[in-house]
């Protein structure tokens, strides 16, 4: 079995959450999507980018958000050499897996 996409694993996971019984034949199924799930996960990388936080509002209400100031990179450190984090910012991670080719 290739790996599962997530569309796969949803539907698997629903019709898991409703089987009556060990006997229902979602059940054969789960340990094929097993090793598939496993290989999906285990192929994927972090990638990590800064981002840095913004205040706005006013004196009766207070928003603050983060924008992602660096493109996302596999270096767990996206700043360049030597630089280190300020107050206002954090570094994020993702996980991702290989890119595939889509086909309009």
């Amino acid at each position: 079995m290739p790996n599962m996409t997530p569309e796969e694993a949803r539907t698997l996971l629903d019709r898991l959450k409703h089987a009556g019984n060990v006997d229902d034949p979602v059940y054969a199924e789960v340990d094929e999507a097993i090793i598939a799930m496993l290989e999906t996960i285990a192929g994927m990388t972090y990638e990590y980018a800064v981002q840095v936080r913004w205040d706005s509002g006013d004196k009766h209400r207070q928003i603050t958000t983060w924008h992602q100031v660096t493109e996302w990179s596999t270096d767990p450190n996206p700043f360049r050499p030597g630089k280190r984090l300020g107050r206002e910012e954090r570094i994020i991670r993702r996980l991702v897996s290989q890119p595939e080719e889509v086909k309009p």
